[in-house]
């Protein structure tokens, strides 16, 4: 069941990398970096709330509705789900593709973390962008 439920993750999560471009030092000809005598800019913030990581549990569609919430609060998730896999794969496979839609239509954006047994899904909001590895 393990390995349908990652299977199922894969099309879910799998095809979402962006593909980064790499240069070599010295490939633009006649470019010479000068040094700035400016101070980076600080990032700004939304607001002076901070943003909070919250672990949270999947089990039904109250949670996802409390998801939902605490994105939309600019806070970031990490999301387990075991109980409800251990309830079956349709239910599961259900519920995290409801979950994805509707973050995605929030701006939001997540990713499964790799781990052994079932992996929690990072979830964060429309702020905050996700490194996703070329593996």
């Amino acid at each position: 069941m393990l390995g349908a439920i990652m299977g199922f993750f894969r099309k879910i999560f799998g095809g979402k990398h962006e593909e980064e471009e790499y240069y070599e030092e010295g490939e633009e000809e006649g470019f010479e970096e000068e040094p700035l005598d400016v101070e980076p800019a600080r990032p700004r913030f939304l607001s002076e709330k901070a943003i909070t990581v919250k672990p949270m549990n999947l089990r039904s569609a109250e949670d996802v509705e409390q998801i939902l919430n605490e994105i939309n609060e600019g806070n970031i998730v990490l999301l387990r789900y075991d109980d409800l896999a251990s309830e079956g794969e349709e239910k599961l496979k259900f519920m995290v593709q409801k979950l994805k839609e509707r973050i995605l239509e929030m701006g939001g954006d997540l990713v499964m973390i790799r781990d052994r047994g079932y992996p929690p899904i990072l979830i964060v909001p429309r702020f905050i962008e996700i490194w996703r590895s070329p593996d």
